[in-house]
């Protein structure tokens, strides 16, 4: 799958409109150490039980402090993603079985943003959209998948019922000798089932472009972009122009691997923006700032807040990793997944 060439819908094109990076000096600005060394320790992180052991989870969201969205990794007899009550741990509902079915998918990204339930199937080249105040309704039927025909991960509702996608060959680095001057962001319009080659590019660099996460206020003057595997932050308008890039803080020798076809990390994974989440006046994110390695749980890993400028508004040392963050209706309180000692995913709740 990750090596196969990648492929976009022959009506899923980029719009004229969309301009290379727009990196400039001007607009970029850096985070020192002292956003790790001056952090502020939260005042809290706390273990939430659970409604019972979930085998597969791999991520947990929560929902206005009440309802608990569970990430399944595939297996057979495990629904992608189950909904239950907070409270009183009971099962709300389930939804997404492993397969080809129309119901069913063959891999699951879920990104809780706002109300809605962002749900990807990378591999069948599918996403819907759940309205979380509804998912309680017995009379709410899930919405029917539909085709996106891009293969990435990493995608977010846009403007006029388009959809941004995460470009796989936005991807510029001295290391691999290889400099795409692609935009960071597709624009879909809809697709067809006839997908075509990505032509132009010499090597496929999925494996290294398409890691991040997005965040846009509810009119879509702001789209944050955040990189899971670069420690970049980068802000845009409404025309997907480039007003702001952050940088630092750390600064990761990474290396690649090219076999002549695609672009591979080489031993080291780094690990950057993990999480994110944001509300109406900005955005947190969590952030580690190192590489890959088996006992993530050991990492320590901290919140970044920003407003919708990309200012930096306060910076938390949580003294352990965590990742996918959700936000409670409590102010400064956010929930995240965590990691036990045997690399479990479990819940918290953080108060900044």
């Amino acid at each position: 799958m990750m090596k196969q060439i990648l492929r976009f819908s022959a009506v899923c094109l980029i719009s004229l409109w969309l301009v290379s990076c727009g990196r400039t000096e001007e607009n970029t600005v850096s985070l020192d150490m002292s956003v790790k060394s001056g952090a502020t320790a939260v005042s809290s992180i706390e273990q939430i039980p659970l409604p019972e052991e979930f085998i597969a989870a791999r991520k947990y969201y929560v929902y206005r402090d009440s309802l608990l969205i569970v990430w399944n990794r595939k297996l057979s007899d495990v629904y992608f993603l189950q909904f239950y009550d907070l409270s009183t741990g009971k099962l709300v509902r389930n939804c997404f079985r492993y397969g080809n079915g129309p119901e069913e998918a063959l891999w699951v990204s879920a990104y809780l943003r706002g109300n809605t339930l962002l749900v990807n199937d990378m591999v069948k080249e599918q996403y819907c959209v759940i309205n979380m105040d509804s998912i309680r309704d017995n009379r709410y039927s899930l919405p029917r998948f539909k085709k996106l025909g891009s293969g990435i991960s990493t995608i977010s509702l846009f403007k006029g019922g388009k959809m941004l996608i995460e470009n796989p060959y936005c991807f510029d680095s001295d290391e691999a000798d290889i400099h795409y001057s692609d935009p960071r962001f597709l624009v879909s319009e809809s697709v067809s089932r006839s997908p075509i080659p990505h032509e132009g590019r010499r090597y496929n660099t999925m494996n290294v472009a398409t890691s991040g996460h997005i965040l846009h206020t509810t009119d879509w003057s702001r789209i944050v972009y955040a990189s899971m595997s670069d420690p970049v932050i980068e802000l845009y308008d409404s025309t997907l122009q480039l007003r702001k890039r952050i940088e630092g803080p750390d600064k990761l020798p990474v290396r690649y691997y090219n076999d002549g076809f695609s672009v591979s990390y080489k031993k080291r994974i780094p690990y950057t923006y993990l999480g994110c989440t944001g509300d109406d006046d900005g955005f947190y994110l969590s952030y580690v700032g190192g590489f890959y390695h088996k006992k993530m749980q050991n990492f320590d890993s901290y919140i970044f807040y920003f407003d919708w400028s990309g200012n930096l508004q306060g910076s938390y040392a949580l003294n352990r990793y965590v990742d996918c963050l959700s936000l409670s209706t409590e102010p400064r309180v956010l929930y995240g997944t965590a990691y036990d000692e045997e690399d479990n995913p479990i819940l918290v709740k953080i108060k900044l």
